[in-house]
């Protein structure tokens, strides 16, 4: 995943959706949060691959975008 951002602040807001998602869920990103944008790999470690989950998961992070609070671009 990755997301560009006009600022920093709406970069750790939407790393913060991504976060709390995760937690709903049980499956956790690895997130980079930086100026500018978001980058974040899913992969299921008990497999080292990819797995269904890590398919949905993405398709909910990608809702997120969608959410007029996020205010992000990609």
């Amino acid at each position: 995943m990755r997301r560009a951002v006009a600022w920093f602040a709406d970069a750790l807001s939407f790393t913060n959706r991504v976060g709390a998602l995760a937690e709903e869920e049980g499956h956790h990103p690895a997130i980079l949060t930086e100026w500018g944008r978001v980058t974040g790999t899913l992969w299921t470690h008990k497999i080292q691959a990819l797995h269904r989950n890590d398919f949905i998961m993405a398709a909910k992070i990608d809702s997120l975008t969608s959410n007029p609070l996020g205010a992000l671009s990609t």
